[in-house]
């Protein structure tokens, strides 16, 4: 069996299922690191190195005059030998800058799994050193867009390295029956601008303007939820919209279920043109 060492930054925030499905759904055996630097953490177990441990490697570093990374690098790197990990996998682009030099010295193959920050923000990239280095050292390197994919391509990333695979809803999503008996929509996201929560508000607005009983029900937290209340309260929607804060995946799928929109509403809807697989 492969054992797989999983990389994320986070253990376990409520909006990236993805990263859950991933530690979940795959097969072989995942042994999951979170955090960075001397917090991370192998979750499962209490610490990756016990004081003596740490204080061997401190005293090793000054005779060797080696930094303070060489004593953080060589903590993750030996938990790595000690359960006999095969393959590394680190989500997103940016945390696989910063574990490189682990992974390197483990002398590990990685995948490096791009979800869309860290391939279309310039100042990420930019700090990533345009990712030459994980570039050149990822063994195959996954986006979900063919449009990301481009971007990677024009960054620099070999073709042959790079792997399509769209994110999608879990299977028991598709089996959702909606009975179509309110006026509901549903949206969840994070409430950051790259999202723009109010601009749904706003083009809700227009749809209470004709159908005064239609409800909006948005799902989530993040740091533009106060502005989101605001804003409800200006446009004077107070009884058309209801904020339900962080939601379960089953909380989320009994919403869909109830959820509805009538064909004559979907005038308002303007999406911008994306490429047909994404």
């Amino acid at each position: 069996m492969i054992k797989i060492g999983l990389f994320t930054p986070n253990q376990n925030p409520y909006s990236e299922t993805f990263v859950q499905a991933h530690k979940t759904g795959l097969k072989d055996k995942v042994f999951y690191y979170y955090g960075s630097g001397f917090g991370t953490k192998l979750e499962g177990h209490t610490t990756l190195a016990s004081k003596a441990k740490l204080l061997r490697l401190k005293l090793t570093a000054k005779i060797l005059d080696k930094s303070y990374y060489f004593v953080k690098h060589k903590i993750i790197c030996d938990s790595l030998k000690k359960h006999n990990i095969d393959v590394v996998l680190v989500e997103y682009g940016i945390h696989a800058h910063k574990v490189l030099p682990i992974i390197k010295m483990a002398k590990l193959p990685m995948v490096v799994h791009f979800h869309g920050f860290d391939a279309s923000v310039p100042d990420a990239i930019e700090r990533c050193n345009n990712y030459e280095e994980v570039f050149k050292y990822a063994t195959k390197v996954i986006v979900v867009s063919t449009i990301m994919r481009q971007m990677l391509i024009d960054l620099g990333c070999p073709q042959e390295k790079i792997v399509y695979t769209p994110c999608g809803p879990r299977p028991e999503f598709a089996n959702i029956q909606p009975d179509f008996l309110n006026q509901q929509f549903i949206a969840v996201g994070r409430f950051v601008d790259k999202k723009a929560p109010y601009y749904t508000i706003m083009a809700f607005k227009k749809v209470v303007d004709e159908h005064p009983n239609a409800q909006l029900k948005i799902a989530g937290d993040g740091p533009l939820f106060n502005i989101c209340e605001n804003l409800v309260r200006q446009l004077k929607l107070e009884n058309n919209v209801l904020f339900l804060g962080v939601i379960s995946s089953e909380e989320l799928k009994q919403e869909f279920a109830k959820s509805y929109i009538e064909s004559k509403v979907l005038k308002y809807a303007n999406p911008t043109p994306l490429d047909s697989k994404l």
